[in-house]
């Protein structure tokens, strides 16, 4: 599990990081760990497991920009251009 850990670590940090306007589907709970699901604007959908603070200030329904490593979550702008 630790091997696997800095696996998708490594894959992450040699990933190009993308911006790409989306919005909020959906936000899951999960004990202490909290997910978002954006929907983006070339229709795929993608799910990121996310900090608290992320959790609570992201509201579904919500659009901005999305900016991502692999499968890394980096920030939402709300409305950004």
């Amino acid at each position: 599990m630790f091997g696997e850990s800095i696996l998708w670590w490594l894959k992450n940090n040699r990933s190009v990081v993308h911006s790409i306007r989306a919005n909020v589907l959906t936000k899951e709970m999960n004990g202490h760990k909290y997910y978002i699901c954006f929907g983006l604007e070339d229709g795929q959908m993608k799910r990121f497991p996310v900090d608290y603070y992320a959790y609570i200030s992201l509201k579904e329904g919500e659009e901005g920009i999305l900016m991502y490593q692999g499968n890394r979550f980096i920030e939402y702008d709300r409305g950004g251009e």
